[in-house]
């Protein structure tokens, strides 16, 4: 699957021992080959706690700052409750 040319791209990471240094991210680098590999233009990445104020404020920052037209996001344990991430990005771009 191809996607149109110039299409920018961000990899967040949520993981409280990924941004701490104390577990290895695969994720990202697993999510930066596929979207790749799609023809996205990986522009951002980043390992981030699981915080609502953080994750908010990286998403905020690539959409409306860095012009970022996907927000990827990685976590070692997606399905958790403390998961933020996919009901914020809803909250705040839902059209």
């Amino acid at each position: 699957m191809d996607s149109s040319p110039g299409y920018q791209a961000g990899i967040l990471t949520i993981s409280d021992k990924g941004a701490r240094g104390d577990r290895k991210d695969t994720s990202g680098p697993q999510l930066v080959r596929q979207l790749s590999a799609a023809g996205f233009i990986v522009s951002e990445t980043a390992i981030i706690p699981d915080h609502q104020a953080t994750i908010s404020d990286t998403i905020c920052k690539w959409v409306d700052h860095h012009k970022i037209d996907l927000v990827a996001p990685g976590s070692a344990h997606p399905t958790l409750p403390r998961r933020q991430h996919l009901r914020l990005l809803n909250e705040r771009y839902r059209e």
